[in-house]
């Protein structure tokens, strides 16, 4: 349900709030993450030298991975500052003299924390598939077609069975 007053319409959910900035973040700025992370090394003939580095295998993968997610993370912890404002705000409602008391509500933080949850698997997946792309090819923008075609099936192909069989 979505809170309206009569001259300002009034976002209902954090998740509402969100919801544009998340298919934004993942979309578009996962796969140009991604994209380098292998094909660069490959192209630039850089591969041997660090596949004959004292690390396994497993560990440069594993690096490149923790180093993309961190980089996500701080770019979506970001958007924090909003949800304290939202509750800042709605913390306000229950003074007197309040201007927004009629359309202002707290912020309810288990939903929060669930969408931040939520959306860092998501990007840890999508991380995953554009490392495994970026791996395949030596050029970058070929990684970047295929993560961009994979991250938009794995959000379409969902929306869509649910629209046509309710699932």
């Amino acid at each position: 349900d979505t809170v309206t007053n009569n001259y300002v319409p009034q976002i209902s959910t954090v998740y509402e709030l969100f919801q544009g900035i998340t298919y934004f973040l993942l979309v578009a700025i996962i796969p140009p993450l991604t994209m380098k992370v292998f094909s660069e090394e490959k192209r630039l003939g850089t591969m041997e030298t660090l596949m004959t580095a004292p690390v396994t295998d497993a560990g440069v993968v594993l690096g490149k991975f923790l180093s993309l997610m961190s980089f996500f993370v701080f770019l979506w912890l970001t958007t924090i500052p909003y949800v304290l404002l939202i509750q800042w705000l709605s913390a306000g409602a229950n003074t007197p003299f309040w201007p927004m008391t009629p359309w202002i509500a707290t912020v309810d933080w288990g939903p929060v924390l669930s969408l931040y949850t939520g959306i860092t698997l998501m990007a840890s997946a999508f991380i995953s598939i554009g490392v495994f792309a970026s791996s395949l090819t030596k050029d970058q923008i070929i990684a970047l077609i295929i993560t961009v075609v994979a991250v938009l099936l794995s959000l379409l192909i969902p929306a869509f069975l649910q629209h046509q069989i309710g699932l």
